[in-house]
């Protein structure tokens, strides 16, 4: 898996995101895929597809860590920019 710096987040994108994937931890459920829980903040379809292949984790220290699903299946595809 290739990290990614969610610097590129806004910060109140990235506490929403984070508050979400610390719940579904609680419960066991982890890694998400970004797109699923941009689909839950609301985004369109078409711009949460982008990041199906982008994996949401937590830090020891509750960070909000980017990975890619897999390199052999999303050769090629580069993290989206930005998160609307």
């Amino acid at each position: 898996m290739q990290n990614y710096d969610p610097s590129q987040l806004s910060e109140a994108v990235i506490q929403m995101m984070t508050d979400v994937v610390l719940i579904l931890k609680t419960y066991g459920i982890e890694p998400i895929p970004a797109g699923n829980v941009m689909r839950l903040l609301g985004v369109p379809e078409d711009e949460a597809q982008k990041w199906d292949t982008v994996m949401l984790t937590l830090s020891d220290h509750g960070e909000l860590i980017l990975n890619k699903d897999s390199e052999e299946e999303s050769e090629g595809q580069e993290i989206p920019p930005t998160l609307h």
